[in-house]
């Protein structure tokens, strides 16, 4: 848990909260419970990468709607990263990190 993914149906980046399985007719599925990020409009001033923040919307997807790479979103520490509700900003790590 903790993980944060692509959403297929939403085109959305997520973060994996939680999973658990329904069973209808017979049959289990596994779900995911997420939390949805959106894009800010600035930039992180010296990576020059993208800042991110959770929006508050929280839904089910089933595990179709995941998509499989895996995303590097990393809070920022300190003041620089706190908005002013408490809330910390995320920075998506677009890099390939097989070099760092």
């Amino acid at each position: 848990m903790g993980d944060f993914v692509q959403c297929r149906r939403t085109a959305e980046i997520v973060r994996l909260d939680k999973l658990f399985v329904h069973t209808f007719k017979q049959e289990r599925r596994l779900f995911a419970w997420v939390s949805a990020l959106e894009r800010k409009e600035e930039k992180d001033m010296v990576l020059d990468l993208p800042l991110m923040r959770f929006t508050g919307a929280r839904f089910v997807v089933g595990l179709p709607s995941i998509d499989l790479p895996k995303l590097y979103v990393v809070p920022l520490a300190g003041n620089a990263g706190r908005q002013g509700n408490g809330e910390v900003d995320l920075l998506l790590v677009e890099w390939s990190i097989q070099y760092l």
